[in-house]
């Protein structure tokens, strides 16, 4: 009997280390929150908060920390959308950030806006982004379809969304499409792991597909996936993933410069006007599906901070652990890429705006390279008179 109980008790010790294997991810993870304060785990630690130009406007702080709170949701076709939230700075309904109006004169007129975070409106709150602006100035009704990081891929197929489901109906009333993009059409097409139009985040949804078997759980022996040993130690894993991560040499202090090089817009010029076009067309099909549904449209070029002459020097204190050879690359992607979207705009005869350069000579616009303040939105919306002309 005596092998029994130590085959027993070997046995009890497997499964007792198992255990300790398979609940140690949490319990690590409580402890780093909890000691170690790693700004990974930090609800909130955005300085863009103490820039200067926030000096008269007490909401600034609270803004940052309600957007490091709301979750975001996966979605077909659009893939990503926040949800909606309550708060002081920082509302959402049914998935949109809300437009405060004022005084609007007719309800036959509205402008519908699309973009990523600076539609959106990163840095401001709810008063001030600018499609709320836009129809506080022009008293003309104005809906935020911004999100965050989104391409103008993204916005379109939002906006087929919208008119499949008739939530936007161009036959009443006389409507205005406005697609506000550079950004980030280039910050993540210009990326080099990035080959077609996928986003950044492909990658990481497909990795978490397969590990689900998600797509394939119907067909014979997918199931099986359910209930692997890889799904049983999957946060064991990507714990070690993590650990690995951080024992990695940082990219900006590797002695492989190449290592540095995340953008290839610059040294590529295929690649460069691959994405100018990428851009442009998108607009084209915006274009003619909104033409096709009766709705004006504008292509509007946006700003950024590598672009013109705006006054950035006050943005040194956001640099922090990022090199000035990384900063550069940025501006050279933008410095490459603008040019040859303008050119292709120009061309393809659909209504294009180029507002790239609206912050020059701005002393209390920019809070990061893109995002913007509160004065910088009512120059851009100065700027945006045109739409009314036209309506």
């Amino acid at each position: 009997m005596n092998w029994i109980k130590i085959l027993a008790i070997n046995i009890s010790l497997i499964f007792s280390l198992l255990f300790l294997l398979i609940i140690s991810p949490p319990i690590i993870f409580g402890i780093w929150k909890i000691f170690l304060n790693d700004n990974l785990t930090q609800s909130f630690n955005d300085k863009r908060s103490d820039v200067h130009l926030y000096s008269e406007h007490n909401w600034a702080k609270k803004h940052f920390e309600e957007l490091s709170i709301i979750p975001v949701k996966y979605y077909d076709f659009i893939t990503w959308r926040r949800d909606d939230f309550n708060g002081e700075t920082i509302n959402i309904k049914n998935g949109n950030r809300i437009t405060l109006e004022a005084n609007i004169k007719s309800s036959n007129q509205e402008v519908l806006f699309f973009g990523g975070s600076t539609t959106w409106g990163t840095g401001v709150n709810d008063e001030n982004t600018f499609p709320s602006l836009f129809s506080k100035e022009y008293h003309i009704k104005s809906f935020n379809f911004g999100e965050d990081g989104y391409s103008a891929r993204q916005s379109l197929a939002y906006l087929q969304n919208l008119l499949i489901q008739k939530k936007i109906n161009g036959s009443n009333k006389k409507s205005t499409v406005v697609f506000y993009d550079g950004v980030n059409d280039i910050a993540s097409l210009c990326r080099s792991e990035v080959l077609g139009l996928n986003t950044v985040y492909e990658e990481k949804i497909r990795n978490t597909l397969e590990k689900e078997k998600v797509i394939n759980l119907w067909m014979p022996g997918d199931r099986d996936n359910k209930w692997s040993f890889k799904r049983t130690f999957s946060q064991l894993i990507d714990m070690f993933q993590v650990v690995k991560r951080k024992l990695k040499p940082s990219i900006n202090t590797s002695k492989n410069k190449k290592a540095e090089l995340y953008y290839s817009c610059a040294d590529d010029k295929n690649r460069a006007h691959y994405v100018a076009r990428v851009l442009v067309e998108t607009w084209k099909q915006a274009a003619q599906l909104s033409e096709a549904n009766n709705l004006e449209f504008f292509a509007i070029l946006q700003p950024v901070s590598y672009i013109g002459t705006p006054n950035i020097d006050y943005l040194n204190i956001l640099k922090e652990g990022v090199s000035d050879r990384s900063i550069q690359e940025m501006s050279n992607q933008y410095k490459t890429v603008y040019p040859l979207i303008r050119s292709y705009a120009l061309d393809s005869k659909i209504n294009f705006i180029d507002l790239s350069r609206t912050y020059d000579g701005c002393n209390d616009c920019y809070i990061d390279f893109c995002h913007v303040g509160p004065q910088a939105h009512e120059i851009l919306v100065k700027q945006m008179g045109f739409l009314v002309k036209n309506m």
